[in-house]
């Protein structure tokens, strides 16, 4: 039985994220799901876990502040009383060619794409029952696949699936599994701050049907 059972998904809000809340939700995990720029999509997703029956709390967090990942964790406790799973799937999407790639936008996809996942599961293990799962959320970008203009966006990626693979020897003793899943492209609404879906999906879509 999974009633008593508590999720955190950085991220949570919309795309790969709210799917998995939703799932869990309907598991019988109590939830909480973190957004940083569409309340409108948190309240929304809360509402139609609540109203299947589910239990679900948005919190928001941006994964580029270590304090605002650290209240995340601590609100899902208090609020829930104990946390089991811990989902890390906040990040971002900025990609553009050698030459035109910005300092800033260097710094904020490794700022939350490499910084906010360690930080996201620093916080969350410190406060997870033995026996927890962790789940990062990486890319077939960082290992399987390259196209032009997305290399800030795979080394984040392939950072995450080195730390991962290194943190599992941490959490051992701990009884806490991390596992690292690497999806390929998906149409799920990036923001137009973080490169936008159109972006998202531009090495892809012309091999997708209509």
């Amino acid at each position: 039985m999974n009633s008593e059972k508590v999720a955190l998904i950085f991220g949570g809000a919309r795309g790969i994220g709210a799917a998995i809340a939703a799932r869990l939700a309907k598991e019988g995990y109590r939830v909480a799901v973190t957004w940083v720029s569409r309340p409108d999509r948190a309240n929304a997703l809360v509402s139609s876990i609540t109203d299947a029956g589910g239990v679900a709390l948005a919190i928001n967090a941006d994964s580029a502040d270590a304090s605002a990942i650290q209240a995340a964790v601590d609100a899902t406790i208090n609020h829930y009383g104990r946390l089991d799973v811990a989902v890390v799937n906040a990040g971002v999407l900025r990609l553009g060619m050698l030459e035109d790639y910005s300092v800033d936008d260097l710094d904020a996809t490794l700022s939350v794409n490499v910084r906010g996942v360690f930080l996201s599961v620093q916080a969350a293990v410190k406060r997870m029952r033995e026996g927890g799962r962790v789940i990062t959320i990486g890319s077939n970008t960082a290992v399987r696949t390259g196209h032009a203009g997305s290399s800030v966006y795979a080394m984040s990626k392939a950072a995450v699936a080195a730390m991962v693979q290194n943190l599992a020897l941490d959490l051992a003793p701990k009884r806490i599994t991390i596992n690292n899943i690497q999806p390929g492209p998906h149409r799920h609404g990036y923001d137009g701050r973080n490169g936008g879906a159109d972006h998202c999906t531009y090495p892809f879509k012309t091999h997708w049907a209509a």
